[in-house]
């Protein structure tokens, strides 16, 4: 939450209106472990429906077919991914849906950065449940920001949590924030 604040104001100072989308990796987790989808494929099927918004769901579901994802599990994670509503509901929605432990988890660290958001006064903060970022390391919260209302439509900062990656470069399995 206080990364995010920190992205606010500065776009603020430069004066660009910004969106923040963020997800969790443990929730992302949870809903292919709720579709079905077994642990060997969930890494590659991360990065395809990270893409969602930018090829649309018949490429995705070329792309999890293609990399080995059954058609019932397919199905049922784009039934889970096209909750609407405020963060508030998609996360009330995602936490009736989700049963994984892993999936609670994110949903719970999910909620609480919205409401420390809220503390910090951060806005146009969007939950995007099929947000992934493409690199396997990151293991919880996750964001990319996006101009409004410009002819540039990738991100202009992103990034996320990654708690293992300082304690696998030691040689150690440490959890390092």
């Amino acid at each position: 939450a206080e990364v995010l604040a920190i992205v606010q104001e500065v776009f603020k100072r430069l004066d660009f209106e910004i969106e923040i989308e963020v997800s969790n990796r443990k929730l992302l987790n949870g809903l292919l472990e709720e579709a079905g989808v077994s642990p060997e494929y969930r890494s590659s099927a991360m990065i395809s429906i990270d893409k969602l918004k930018k090829i649309g769901v018949e490429e995705v579901n070329k792309e999890l077919s293609s990399n080995g994802i059954l058609a019932d599990s397919a199905i049922k994670l784009f039934e889970i991914l096209k909750i609407k509503g405020t963060n508030a509901e998609k996360l009330n929605a995602l936490s009736r849906l989700i049963n994984s432990p892993i999936g609670k988890e994110g949903i719970s660290e999910l909620q609480e950065m919205f409401e420390y958001l809220d503390s910090l006064g951060v806005k146009n903060v969007i939950l995007n449940p099929a947000l992934a970022r493409g690199l396997s390391y990151y293991t919880g919260p996750i964001y990319e920001t996006f101009l409004k209302d410009s002819k540039i439509t990738s991100s202009v900062v992103g990034g996320g949590r990654y708690d293992e990656y300082i304690g696998n470069f030691l040689g150690k399995k440490m959890q390092i924030p």
